[in-house]
């Protein structure tokens, strides 16, 4: 695979203006366009970094070995892992070792058909199950508390301070919640505020998106857009920011059937957010998937700097993959079997590449200055 060449200009704005039901809402948009030195410059990022930390997950007691994982949380200095294929959320403590499983699949008490998210209460752990479209509570010791239902089909979703939640809901809704996307609720289902409304047909084709949260704000993204929601804690949009990659933007036309997109990607170019990108105070990092590859890109938001690496030049010891974040300078990725040999042997010791070449999975927690 040749090197992917990505230009990346940036140009920032801040105007307001009116973007579904949100009025005067800021937004924040960044041109990206062509420039090489933008992937030869990928390396001086470690400067940024304090350490790097790798922690070899042993999940051999968890009941299934961990293969992709949707999300990263860390909890009271424990980690939890949510592997929607196993359908498990798996907890260990900061040395790897197992701790304990949330719930388990069935039909009974406690149980669920499927995970599609979960997040934390002052408390407590609440695990959403989109198939029973159901919420199950658990203590943190991962006792079974109360199930609640809820009357629409969602995806993802963040418990807010005073009983009230957010939703990212599933496009396909009916009655009241017909076109909503984006929605805040409070404890008994009423609608609080409509942040976004599906104005595409996207044929029911979903794909995994998840809320990133840390440090002052909540991101919400929907695959192939281009727009990332920044909310406030309390579940206020306070910013809309805009990536726009030019000449290799997704077509308006493309996004309204995913699904003939992606069966014809291979004969076109193009650029779009590959998951929910991290957004701090200092930097926005994430992935891109483009025609030629997956890039890294980080944006340092004070000195407007960007940093892209491709996939297959990645090394585990600088920030790549970033997954989740902790407060503002804590960032989580993880490596397994089918991505660890893409990155520089010489940067994993002899028992991390034991480790992964028997199916394990490694944590990394990138610290930043």
């Amino acid at each position: 695979m040749s090197r992917p060449i990505f230009f990346f200009s940036c140009v920032w704005m801040l105007v307001s203006c009116q973007h579904h039901e949100i009025q005067n809402e800021p937004h924040e948009q960044i041109q990206l366009s062509l420039k090489t030195e933008y992937f030869d410059h990928y390396s001086d990022f470690q400067n940024n970094l304090e350490r790097v930390e790798q922690i070899i997950i042993h999940d051999e007691e968890s009941a299934a070995k961990l293969s992709q994982i949707d999300k990263i949380e860390i909890h009271n200095d424990l980690i939890y892992m949510m592997d929607e294929s196993i359908g498990r959320i798996s907890v260990f403590n900061r040395q790897g070792r197992f701790v304990r499983n949330i719930g388990s699949r069935g039909n009974g008490p406690g149980e669920f058909a499927s995970v599609s998210d979960f997040c934390f209460g002052s408390d407590c752990i609440y695990v959403f199950d989109g198939v029973a479209r159901k919420v199950l509570t658990y203590d943190l010791e991962g006792k079974h508390l109360e199930t609640q239902p809820v009357p629409f089909s969602g995806e993802i979703f963040m418990k807010l301070p005073h009983d009230e939640w957010l939703w990212g809901l599933a496009p396909y809704n009916e009655q009241k919640y017909k076109q909503q996307e984006l929605i805040k609720i409070n404890g008994q289902n009423d609608l609080l505020e409509s942040y976004a409304t599906y104005t595409i047909e996207d044929n029911n084709f979903v794909l995994p998106h998840v809320f990133t949260s840390g440090g002052k704000s909540i991101v919400y993204h929907r695959p192939i857009q281009s727009d990332l929601r920044v909310l406030t804690p309390e579940g206020e949009v306070s910013k809309r920011i805009t990536l726009d990659f030019g000449p290799l933007n997704v077509k308006e036309e493309d996004k309204k059937d995913l699904a003939k997109f992606f069966r014809d990607s291979g004969t076109s170019s193009y650029a779009y957010i590959a998951m929910t990108p991290l957004v701090t105070e200092k930097y926005i990092m994430g992935m891109l998937s483009t025609h030629e590859g997956h890039v890294t890109f980080i944006i340092d938001r004070g000195n407007q700097n960007i940093y892209l690496n491709a996939l297959k030049d990645y090394d585990p010891m600088a920030l790549n993959f970033p997954v989740a974040l902790c407060g503002e300078q804590l960032v989580l990725s993880y490596m397994n079997a089918d991505v660890y040999e893409k990155y520089a042997e010489s940067a994993l010791s002899p028992e991390i590449k034991d480790h992964l070449g028997k199916g394990g999975t490694v944590l990394n927690l990138y610290h930043l200055k």
